[in-house]
């Protein structure tokens, strides 16, 4: 999601995924809880600090 919507734009990856959402709002924190993805949450969490209590467009 967030690697395609930054490609060719010359944008730094990680900021494009801190503010990456889906059409219903969720986040590549939200994304990767929903698929079980563990090491990917650790990740967004650890190293690029994104927020553990985001909200969505509900």
């Amino acid at each position: 999601l967030a690697l395609d919507h930054a490609k060719g734009k010359g944008i730094e990856v990680k900021e494009e995924i801190r503010k990456a959402k889906d059409k219903y709002g969720r986040g590549s924190l939200h994304i990767a809880a929903e698929g079980g993805s563990l090491v990917i949450c650790k990740y967004l969490i650890e190293t690029l600090k994104l927020d553990v209590d985001p909200k969505d467009a509900k």
